[in-house]
Parts: C-alpha cells; sequence; structure tokens
C-alpha cells in the first residue's frame, strides 16, 4: 500500500518491472507503473492519470464515487453506478448497466446495454452501440446529453 504523491488516499501500485531484486525504480520509469484505489468504492478525491498504452485497467469496482477528477477502469461486463460532481470517468470493454447520479461529470462507454440517469447536466457517451441500434435509456435527470460519438 502507497499513498499517491499530493493525496491522503490509499493506493495499490502495479508496476511491470523487467528485474527482480535490480533497480525496481529503473524498470519502474522504463515500463511503466499503475495505480488502484484500495477499496472497492473509489474516494472522492482520488485521482489518477490513465494506464498506460499496453497496461490491463483495473476492474470497475460496483461505485464509483469521484469529485473533481478522472479515472479509467475496465467495466468486464459489471453493472456500474459513477456518483460524481465534475469528474470524467472512463469505462472500457462491455459494460452492463451504467447508472448516472452525479452533477456536470462525463462517463465515456465503449459498449453499454443500459444507460440510467438520476443527475444534472451530465454528459454520457458510448462508442460501439450493443447488439441492437442503441442502449436503453431511462433518463429521470435534467440537462443531460446522452448519445454515441
Amino acid at each position: 500500500m502507497a499513498l499517491m504523491a499530493g493525496s491522503s488516499v490509499p493506493v495499490r501500485l502495479r508496476c511491470l518491472t523487467a528485474f527482480t531484486g535490480g533497480v525496481v525504480a529503473a524498470a519502474t520509469v522504463l515500463l511503466g507503473c499503475g495505480a488502484e484505489p484500495d477499496s472497492a468504492t473509489v474516494p472522492a478525491d482520488a485521482s489518477y492519470a490513465p494506464a498506460p498504452t499496453g497496461i490491463r485497467l483495473p476492474s470497475a469496482p460496483s461505485v464509483i464515487e469521484l469529485t473533481s477528477g478522472s479515472a479509467r477502469y475496465d467495466c468486464a461486463g459489471q453493472d456500474v453506478t459513477v456518483t460524481g460532481i465534475a469528474a470524467t470517468i472512463t469505462l472500457t470493454g462491455t459494460c452492463g448497466t451504467i447508472t448516472v447520479d452525479g452533477t456536470r461529470t462525463t462517463v465515456h462507454l465503449n459498449t453499454v446495454d443500459t444507460i440510467v440517469v438520476h443527475g444534472n447536466s451530465n454528459r454520457i457517451t458510448w462508442s460501439t452501440p450493443p447488439a441492437g441500434p442503441n442502449p436503453h435509456v431511462r433518463d429521470t435527470g435534467r440537462r443531460n446529453t446522452i448519445g454515441g460519438t
């Protein structure tokens, strides 16, 4: 367990290293390192960069809580609830039902079956529709933008 620079958020570091018992710092710089929150729910103050190309993203937790930051996860066929304020969440892969209970939150999706939005002024996009023409959408909020890219 480690603390992210400038933060008190505990994270687990996942680093690809080419050396065993050698200079781990050099291998980390050369190959990249990713961090993931140390709990099933992302703390509201968590913020970290997307995983470098070639590094597998962590699976999305069932609830993502994020304020004024960004995060990337592999949806891995799961249902996910996003609760955020002015956050940007990217979920790769195929998602089941995505529920957005945020305000001014942007959610980028690859493929999704159902989108449920209760918040206001959110932007939800998907890049690949499911087997049908478009995902099922239920929007009970106000001023939300929902659509394919």
